[in-house]
């Protein structure tokens, strides 16, 4: 029987926050995150995403680097045949601006990228589908730093998979938040056969969001959403996951905004905190509903135990746990509610409900209770069917903590006036007799980029070549 391999210790994991656009960094910055990953406008699997222009990308990243966070970008799609130059340019400004590491799915890219920029990182991707030590093994053969493990994996699995990967220098990352795919990585084929948008090329329908219908033996019609999962969320297996060497908390959401980067991740970075002083259950309940009040379905944990089944499907009406009320009486016109809730409504907090496939929401401005319930000023559409006595609800957004958000992003907003982020480059100029002269650009240790002449260097004629005139 093998040695069994001791499990890496990992004494503060990272808090790896999404961003697709610019105004997600000082989110991520503000809410305690410590890593960020974007795309470009290219390669990357959320093409619905704002995303981030080549241009700017040296000042992002040296926005985030002076506020102690790396920076890396995704270029996580299959690359044809023809696009291979353009996706290895990328990876090219990448590194130029001072990228931490690009995160790869194409085995030809990967292969590209350590060939002709060896000193650039490379991640592995999710959408490798890595799940078994043998792939983990393949991939420190090729090269790759981290390996990011499928989101299907038991907890049992992913101490496997963190012990082998210390074994080959690399470490793990792992999904703990956000939006799950139906099919397993991210492997889905139905956008593309439903309408010719690949998932795997970053244009996914999402059609396993969609509401179907079914016929039951007798013919009678249903709908319900027979496809689409419910978010996952560990917020509160932080420490298991510790434990299992699981070096960085990956966040999925590069298709939500700046409040929901800012809330998921000081919800994490206070989990971790909490789990380092011995005090995981501090403020879980506070976490736990500020999760819930940014855009989110209902959670589940089930893959984490080993149990991808249908407990994590999301269906009609099926908040189950998430239940936060229900709605006694609803007033469209006069913009009025009674609730039965768990807990008082405060005037800001919005709540969602479904009836059928109609999925409505209001926002609570104003809160008086009446014998038992509270009976609420409203703001809500006035269009929408009649809604059932009883019908559940659950709270999904907060004004206050929203405003929260926004005064933390502002105080550390980039100054377009007053601060000045660049990356530094060192030039190497050198010219000798009979010799093409050549000119190198360097940066931190790196060397970018070697251009060499067309001709061979001459003896001058009239005035020498000094280094006032080649800086110029």
């Amino acid at each position: 029987m093998g040695k069994v391999l001791p499990i890496p210790t990992i004494e503060s994991p990272e808090i790896l926050a999404p961003a697709g656009s610019p105004d997600c960094l000082p989110a991520a910055v503000a809410g305690g995150a410590t890593a960020v990953y974007l795309g470009l406008r290219h390669f990357n699997a959320r093409g619905r995403a704002a995303n981030f222009r080549k241009a700017d990308l040296p000042g992002h990243v040296a926005y985030l680097h002076h506020h102690g966070l790396k920076c890396y970008v995704v270029l996580n799609t299959l690359v044809h045949e023809d696009e291979h130059t353009k996706a290895l340019d990328l990876a090219a400004a990448a590194h130029g601006a001072g990228v931490d590491a690009a995160i790869v799915q194409d085995l030809g890219l990967m292969a590209l990228i350590k060939k002709h920029l060896p000193a650039f990182p490379v991640h592995a991707s999710t959408q490798m589908t890595l799940h078994h030590t043998s792939q983990i093994e393949a991939m420190a053969e090729l090269g790759a730093s981290r390996v990011i493990l499928a989101r299907e994996l038991s907890l049992a699995e992913l101490a496997d998979a963190s012990r082998c990967a210390d074994a080959h220098g690399m470490d793990i990352e792992h999904f703990v938040h956000g939006a799950l795919c139906y099919a397993l990585s991210g492997q889905c084929l139905m956008s593309n056969f439903a309408g010719c948008r690949s998932a795997n090329r970053g244009t996914c329908a999402q059609n396993c969001r969609f509401v179907y219908q079914q016929k039951d033996a007798s013919g009678a019609v249903t709908e319900d959403t027979v496809l689409s999962m419910r978010d996952f969320s560990l917020i509160n297996r932080v420490g298991e996951l510790i434990e299992a060497g699981v070096a960085s908390f990956k966040i999925e959401g590069r298709l939500k905004g700046p409040d929901y980067v800012y809330t998921v991740s000081k919800a994490y970075s206070q989990a971790v905190e909490a789990w380092k002083r011995g005090r995981q259950q501090s403020s879980q309940s506070a976490r736990d509903e500020a999760l819930r009040t940014v855009f989110a379905r209902p959670f589940t944990t089930t893959p984490l135990d080993g149990d991808y089944s249908a407990a994590a499907r999301l269906r009609l009406g099926g908040e189950g746990d998430l239940v936060d009320g229900h709605l006694i009486t609803l007033k469209r016109q006069r913009g009025e509610a009674l609730i039965r809730a768990k807990q008082s409504p405060r005037p800001g907090q919005g709540y969602t409900y479904h009836v059928g496939a109609w999925r409505g929401g209001f926002q609570v401005t104003h809160v008086q209770r009446d014998k038992g319930h509270w009976r609420c000023r409203i703001r809500i559409d006035s269009r929408g069917p009649a809604v059932p006595p009883e019908t559940s609800i659950r709270l999904n957004s907060d004004a206050d903590r929203l405003a929260e958000a926004r005064r933390a992003m502002s105080a550390v907003a980039p100054d377009q006036h007053n601060q000045q982020f660049g990356v530094g480059i060192e030039l190497v100029f050198s010219a000798r007799l009979g010799q093409a002269p050549t000119l190198q650009a360097w940066h931190q240790g790196d060397e970018l980029v070697s251009v060499q002449g067309t001709q061979a260097a001459e003896a001058a004629q009239s005035r020498p070549l000094m280094a006032d005139a080649v800086k110029k």
